[in-house]
């Protein structure tokens, strides 16, 4: 049994990272409050030590550590080093044989004791279980260590009134030697975990006093255009800070801030803002943490319109999909619904059935959904092929009444056309046979390239550069209101034919569709899409986010135009269109739905996706 105690010891000295909550739960701890303490400590009292077990006995060396940092240990360690001097002086100096040994030997057991435990605190060597002497919790230990200091003061006066005994200076000078270089050692030690490891100990998931510290951070609140409160803050009696919600309609935007469960949406994207992190030097942050200040966070004003949000939502309802819904001039983004989703103000308590919902209601499907287009790309197509002049609004439909098969499901128009049909008429019934012979006549590379001029080629990842907003000149620095694209990606398109009816292997978001209506409505410029409308900056002052990249021009605005003029009109202020895609050989198909108001002068965009709709038309009433 004491063979296996050692051998656990050891091994848990040699590795302790693997079994950190377990059995190398108290040495790990300790490494975390050396480097909590950094190089000043946190203050008398300020602390949490009590985090390790047994801290009062066996760990007393991290406490100290970790409230009077890397100086408190140095200044120990030389205390300890200066009873060590004294020690060797004494035995040096003792009048009798039996008194030096005496002296040398007690000397030496303070010594080893004192550097034992504390090296152990240290990682240097394994945990003995031993106390520090004068530190540790422990009566008998106390009374022994006292016992031995007064046997050293006794021999040191005796000595000083007697003549020297043998000499043992070589020995002596043996021990002190070692002592000493084990104790400049164990300073460097001290030194690796308060200042080299300090960072990467407070950054770990098993340091509790991470959880302390963000309870305390006060973070920004993320309004709506119009200052209504998406995510707001509650300070209790004792500092802790509570994050919430009064607006769950706007948790596929805003997501969610867990201790427990970590962040999502906008408050993952611009969490170093919201906690009021970013842009601040390391000798502010310094300060800061010497003062014990968590960091107050800033505010973030969103393009967001929380009524029409609300509506969005309310639209959607139970049914599976999204809705966005763009100022086409400027790209903002006025509603984002996404169902089904969640109220992150139930998270802690919902969030096992969250994670383990198939319909995956923590999933922003706007954004990070993807889809065939299907009948949704015909719009991209159709403008591509004008472009090129294999076609007219007005040309008779080639291939009418062709259907296409698509993993053993037929797709034909979504009623039946008339005879002699134009593409106009085609294009409004979402007649794939038209378009699947425009996509053989344009070839793999005239639609890849249209695909990327749409911008359908862009991963548009959720995400917002961090960083600060100023006035002028605008750094690159700047909090981006916009989702900035991953790399461009170039799915082979070995079916020209089935890519152009939205049913090969080319994916798109509800956003990118969206955006493609938005352009229509621009006069063919593609604007940049955008949540962000403010940010609070260090001073309180509301600066304007800068889009991260330009608006670009896809089509002519007289091209525009003419592809517009092709939607059909829903109502006399709507023009959309409506079309569906392949979910499966035994699923209903998606439908989805994209439009610009008002139909004469357009402003706004929007783009709707319904999944496994068993109702086409929910879709374009929706929208």
């Amino acid at each position: 049994a004491v063979s296996q105690r050692v051998a656990t010891r050891i091994a848990i000295w040699l590795s302790p990272w693997p079994d950190a909550a377990g059995r190398a739960f108290q040495i790990v701890q300790s490494l975390i409050a050396f480097g909590e303490g950094g190089i000043l400590g946190a203050g008398l009292g300020l602390g949490r030590p009590i985090y390790i077990p047994a801290v009062h006995t066996d760990f007393v060396f991290a406490a100290v550590a970790e409230e009077f940092g890397l100086l408190g240990t140095v200044a120990l360690v030389a205390l300890y080093g200066l009873l060590l001097a004294r020690g060797v002086r004494t035995a040096l100096q003792a009048s009798r044989p039996f008194e030096q040994f005496l002296a040398a030997g007690l000397t030496a057991g303070l010594g080893i004791q004192a550097w034992t435990i504390m090296a152990a605190n240290a990682r240097l060597v394994p945990i003995a279980g031993v106390t520090l002497p004068f530190l540790s919790y422990g009566g008998s230990s106390l009374l022994a260590t006292f016992v031995a200091v007064g046997l050293l003061l006794r021999i040191s006066a005796d000595g000083a009134r007697a003549g020297r005994a043998a000499d043992l200076a070589r020995p002596l000078r043996i021990l002190a030697a070692a002592l000493g270089l084990g104790l400049v050692v164990l300073t460097l030690a001290c030194g690796y975990w308060s200042v080299l490891r300090a960072g990467w100990l407070a950054a770990r998931d098993d340091n509790p006093r991470r959880v302390e510290y963000e309870r305390r951070i006060v973070r920004g609140e993320i309004l709506d255009r119009n200052g209504t409160v998406l995510a707001g803050v509650e300070v209790g009696p004792e500092g802790y800070v509570t994050r919430t919600y009064p607006e769950p309609a706007a948790a596929p935007v805003v997501g969610y801030a867990s201790l427990r469960h970590g962040t999502g949406g906008i408050e993952a994207e611009l969490d170093a803002i919201l906690r009021g992190e970013a842009d601040r030097s390391a000798w502010e942050a310094a300060w800061a943490d010497f003062l014990h200040r968590p960091p107050r966070g800033r505010d973030v004003r969103l393009t967001l319109d929380i009524y029409l949000q609300r509506l969005a939502q309310r639209l959607l309802g139970d049914r599976a999909g999204a809705v966005v819904l763009l100022d086409a001039w400027t790209g903002e983004v006025l509603a984002m619904a996404s169902s089904p989703t969640f109220d992150p103000a139930r998270l802690e308590e919902e969030w096992d059935r969250l994670r383990g919902d198939p319909g995956a209601p923590l999933l922003n499907r706007a954004v990070q959904g993807v889809y065939q287009p299907g009948a949704a790309l015909e719009t991209v197509v159709l403008a591509a092929a004008l472009e090129r002049g294999l076609t007219s609004l007005y040309a008779t439909a080639p291939n009418l009444t062709g259907t296409v098969d698509v993993n053993g499901v037929v797709v034909g128009c979504r009623e039946e056309p008339l005879p002699g049909e134009l593409m106009v008429g085609a294009f409004r019934l979402a007649c794939p046979g038209p378009f699947a012979a425009l996509g053989e006549q344009m070839g793999q590379e005239a639609l890849r390239d249209a695909f990327l001029r749409w911008g359908l080629t862009e991963g548009l990842a959720p995400e917002v550069v961090p960083g600060t907003v100023r006035s002028e000149p605008v750094p690159e620095s700047l909090p981006r209101a916009t989702l900035t694209p991953s790399p461009v990606v170039f799915p082979s398109l070995q079916d020209p034919a089935r890519e152009a009816i939205g049913q090969g292997r080319w994916t798109v978001s509800p956003l990118q569709m969206a955006l493609v209506a938005a352009t229509l409505a621009n006069d063919g410029v593609r604007p940049v899409p955008r949540r962000v409308l403010e940010v609070e900056d260090a001073s309180g002052v509301w600066r304007a986010a800068e889009p991260q990249h330009a608006p670009r021009r896809v089509l002519s605005p007289d091209l525009a135009h003419t592809v517009l003029s092709a939607w059909e009109p829903v109502t006399a202020k709507v023009a959309g269109h409506l079309g569906s895609a392949v979910a499966g050989e035994r699923e209903m198909p998606h439908a989805w739905f994209l439009g610009i108001a008002p139909a004469g002068a357009p402003r706004y965009a929007v783009a709707v996706l319904l999944e496994h709709a068993p109702d086409l038309k929910a879709a374009q009433q929706m929208g």
